[in-house]
């Protein structure tokens, strides 16, 4: 993933792509920069891009445009000054619960063009971020960084969407199709400032050159939320059934109401280090750390809901100080081509803004593990070939997973932070491989192939076990054909991987409290292997100009790309599509 931002050019070029396919799938971006001014001293870039879509199943619409703009000045020789901005607005008529299945996971068999989803649900969200960056050199080696980011954002959402669940708690009767009716709206309101000073460069030690960096950094996260119930004036039907329910099948609310208040702030900072050694000719190795803290609060007033509300306060207050996370990799080089490397690094994530049941909850402790990875890379004919090899080990303990025992209905709901459960010790390992680059003169390819092996070691089969396939492999070519002036490309690939299960148990309604603290209840669903071929041709029209179409899903392949429990949250992929491209770089 890509985090750098996009900065302005000292050479002038304008980037406009353009793009239409499947179910209405439309998109635009035009990409400006070059000098403003002063022999090219000061430089801007100017980004817009707009998007409306729908999907491959009913009711769902998104729509939305971003903007982002940056100048660069070199206000001295040694002095760069970056300052910029971003907005994004987003506009969806959302489905967000996905299908339910049967009690014991099995399918309902409903169409991929189905959506369980009101025609009036709305999400709306904008954010406008400013961000600055100062750099200096002193002397020849050496450079000091500081850089200030602000954003904030605002979200509405209100929807009803039909679920997997009964008064015996979560999952279809085998042999229905009857559900229930989930709805819910939210309103945030969130800041963020980010703040980091940094200073790196090099230096010799014992006749040999190496690199260290360091820095602070700073964030303050402010979030306030609030939890809408929808009111109608008539009393909806309590079943639905899911087979029928279309997107008329429920009206628009009379009125909202307020379910509670939260307002939470996050503080963390720390001090941040890396120092780089050339120990030998072909011989690097790195160390480094973190020393950070981290501040956490919550304040939440629940206003309950109708018909029985029941309104309480709730404060909590959390923090964690001196905690150090060291890394340590080295690498060696075999050769001009081959590098070997290892790294063993420290995992700490704070959850104290996630909270366990019983409500109003209590904060979480922190994700604690190790990384190790061990592999080789290497760079063949001359470049224009890569390959790497790796063999991983990831040790978690603590992962945040939902607790089924508090689903986010209108029952027990409270916040946006309960409930969670403690995943226990998660053990992933395995291996991950790939070659790209030009195998011959026009053909270029890339294979990869990732085996993953993951364990939950804790005992208790309560919990949800979400299992990744074992097996992933992709294999892509593209080829240039020389007959045609070379203007035209074609290509084309697979996409393999190996079956993945869920499987638990999820706890059934207490009538007497109303919560999902019942007796548990066993389900099992496994999608199988699949494999997905997609293809794409592209057309040269001149140097600045070209045209492409790309196939995904060539044979129409039915799979689930998410998997879950009988609740919710199951997902078809999505079936064959194209998407046809203009793009032009002048």
């Amino acid at each position: 993933i890509n985090l750098v931002r996009k900065r302005g050019r000292a050479d002038a070029e304008t980037i406009v792509t353009a793009q239409g396919g499947s179910w209405s799938n439309f998109n635009a971006m035009l990409d400006v920069t070059g000098p403003l001014g002063f022999d090219g001293r000061l430089r801007g870039r100017a980004v817009a891009t707009w998007r409306d879509r729908d999907y491959f199943y009913d009711t769902a619409h998104d729509k939305g445009r971003f903007f982002y703009g940056t100048l660069e000045a070199d206000v001295t020789s040694s002095t760069l000054l970056v300052v910029g901005g971003s907005h994004d607005e987003t506009r969806q008529t959302p489905w967000t619960t996905g299908l339910p299945r049967h009690k014991d996971g099995s399918s309902l068999g409903l169409g991929r063009d189905k959506a369980l989803a009101a025609s009036w649900n709305r999400w709306e969200q904008n954010s406008t971020e400013v961000f600055a960056r100062l750099e200096q050199k002193l002397g020849e080696r050496w450079t000091l960084a500081l850089s200030a980011t602000h954003s904030e954002s605002d979200m509405f959402y209100i929807a009803s969407n039909a679920i997997g669940s009964d008064a015996a708690g979560f999952g279809v009767v085998l042999g229905s199709t009857m559900g229930r009716l989930n709805s819910r709206g939210d309103e945030t309101e969130a800041t963020r400032d980010i703040y980091d000073l940094s200073l790196q460069g090099r230096f010799e030690w014992l006749g040999r050159q190496h690199t260290v960096l360091l820095g602070y950094d700073h964030q303050k996260i402010e979030n306030n939320g609030w939890g809408l119930q929808l009111l109608w004036n008539q009393a909806l039907p309590v079943d639905y059934d899911l087979a029928s329910f279309g997107a008329n099948s429920v009206p628009y609310p009379d009125g909202l109401r307020r379910t509670f208040v939260e307002r939470n702030l996050t503080k963390k900072g720390g001090f941040y280090a890396k120092l780089q050694l050339q120990l030998a000719e072909p011989l690097k190795v790195a160390i480094g750390g973190r020393y950070a803290s981290f501040d956490y609060s919550q304040d939440l007033d629940w206003y309950g809901v109708l018909p029985n509300p029941v309104p309480f306060h709730s404060a909590l207050a959390y923090e964690e100080h001196d905690v150090f996370t060291p890394y340590v990799s080295v690498l060696f080089d075999v050769s001009r081509d081959w590098t070997l490397y290892g790294s063993v690094t420290e995992i700490y994530s704070s959850q104290a803004n996630l909270l366990k049941g019983p409500l109003p909850g209590t904060s979480l402790d922190p994700i604690s593990g190790r990384n190790y990875e061990l592999g080789t890379k290497s760079s063949l004919r001359n470049g224009k070939l890569g390959f790497s090899f790796a063999v991983y080990r990831t040790e978690r303990d603590g992962q945040a997973e939902t607790d089924p025992a508090y689903p986010y209905t209108a029952v027990g709901d409270v916040g946006h932070s309960c409930c969670y459960l403690d995943s226990g010790e998660v053990l992933s390992q395995g291996i991950d491989t790939e070659v790209s680059g030009e195998v011959l003169p026009g053909l270029s390819m890339f294979a990869g192939y990732t085996l993953n092996e993951n364990e939950n070691k804790r005992a208790n089969d309560a919990a949800w076990l979400s299992i990744a396939p074992k097996h992933i492999a992709k294999l892509w070519s593209s080829y240039r054909i020389p007959a045609a002036q070379g203007k035209w490309l074609v290509g084309g690939g697979v996409s393999v991987q190996s079956s993945r299960y869920f499987t638990g148990s999820a706890r059934a309604l207490n009538t007497t409290t109303g919560l999902y603290t019942g007796p548990y209840v066993p389900f099992d669903f496994t999608q199988g292997g699949y494999a997905l071929w997609n293809a794409m041709a592209r057309y040269d029209v001149n140097a600045d100009w070209s045209v492409a179409i790309n196939l995904n899903n060539i044979l129409d392949k039915t799979y689930y790309r998410g998997i879950n429990g009988p609740y919710s949250r199951n997902w078809y992929g999505e079936p064959r599509s194209f998407m046809v491209s203009l793009r032009g770089r002048f």
